[in-house]
């Protein structure tokens, strides 16, 4: 109780102004990240990001996948003009090249490694296994109209 002498003490109860500009300073800043974002999406697409070691090691799984299928169409759209099935760089370790699929023998990539190019050909070092056991040998690429393909 307060006695007559006493002075109230007095409180502020009233909530203090909020300020919105935090807020609106994070929004700003979320805003110039994302058109960031969509300004370098449209300069620099991804497909751009791929290099010929990338599109070579695709090459080489595409032709692994057709000859596990043995979709002639697939092998054609995998292989360079001219190629001939008995010197393909499966041939020697999965059976016969002209049937791939009638071998029986189911080709699997293990490995990829040391890529090089010179101009519109290219190598590569496969590791493939087959029947559970590992092969490797250099295969031979070309590149016409942008897209590389194995060659023999």
């Amino acid at each position: 109780m307060t006695t007559p002498d006493e002075e109230p003490v007095v409180i502020d109860q009233r909530e203090k102004t909020r300020s919105a500009l935090p807020f609106l300073a994070a929004f700003a800043v979320a805003l110039v990240v994302l058109v960031a974002v969509v300004v370098l999406k449209a300069t620099r697409p991804a497909e751009r990001n791929v290099t010929d070691s990338d599109k070579m090691a695709t090459a080489v799984r595409l032709y692994a996948d057709a000859w596990n299928s043995a979709d002639p169409a697939k092998l054609a759209a995998a292989t360079c003009a001219g190629f001939d099935p008995a010197r393909s760089p499966l041939a020697a370790v999965a059976g016969n090249p002209a049937q791939p699929a009638a071998a029986g023998k189911k080709i699997d990539l293990v490995r990829l490694a040391d890529p090089s190019i010179d101009g519109d050909r290219g190598k590569v070092t496969v590791t493939e296994s087959v029947d559970g056991k590992e092969t490797t040998g250099t295969w031979a690429l070309t590149r016409s109209d942008g897209v590389w393909r194995v060659c023999d």
